[in-house]
């Protein structure tokens, strides 16, 4: 893992100084903005796009079962099913959007989770750019 200073542009003459972490698959990291556009974690653009959206719903807490819908942008399909494999929260509902940025090709998951009436919300890069 090595630390690289990067600067995101705020405006025409602002400018933002921050440290991001290169990261390989799989790390959990902090999501940084831009404003309120989501920062590509691989590279630090803005130009990120959904890729496919899942919702997680458990029939109760700790269930092993549940409900899962997950939207595939780009095959403008949707699926329904009880298949909770994938769930971000380990014992109540969760959802998962997963970005790929047009800059670098790095593909992220942004994970809300609930947990012990908490909602916890994660960065994960499954695919460095």
């Amino acid at each position: 893992m090595v630390s690289l200073p990067i600067r995101v542009m705020l405006g025409p003459s602002e400018r933002k100084t921050g440290i991001m972490t290169k990261h390989g698959a799989g790390t959990i990291i902090s999501a940084s903005f831009e404003g309120n556009a989501l920062v590509c974690p691989g590279c630090g653009s803005v130009n990120m796009h959904h890729d496919k959206v899942e919702v997680f719903e458990r029939r109760h807490e700790d269930s092993p079962e549940g409900f899962h819908v997950a939207v595939d942008c780009d095959a403008a399909s949707a699926t329904v099913d009880s298949a909770i494999v994938g769930n971000p929260s380990e014992r109540r509902g969760g959802i998962s959007v997963t970005f790929w940025c047009e800059q670098c090709d790095a593909k992220s998951r942004l994970d809300i989770a609930q947990d012990k009436g908490r909602t916890l919300v994660t960065l994960k890069v499954e695919r460095a750019g």
